[in-house]
């Protein structure tokens, strides 16, 4: 019974297409935010190494919250 469960949604192509629809935007929208860490990183390294520190720090505190609203 529960085999056959797994292999009708494995096989029905409109679950893919939505569960696609879905995930798309999620995927998007964490590609940016790792995007803008990692800018934030590059901008402050001329500053000096106390500050990549502390933009390091805020980051990672950053993404536990982004992870927490996003999933």
């Amino acid at each position: 019974m529960g085999y056959n469960k797994i292999t009708g949604i494995l096989g029905n192509r409109k679950f893919f297409q939505t569960l696609w629809v879905l995930a798309l935007p999620i995927v998007i929208q964490n590609l940016l935010i790792s995007s803008l860490n990692m800018i934030d990183t590059l901008m402050i390294a001329a500053v000096g190494q106390n500050e990549v520190a502390a933009v390091g720090i805020a980051n990672q505190y950053f993404f536990l919250f982004n992870l927490m609203i996003t999933g």
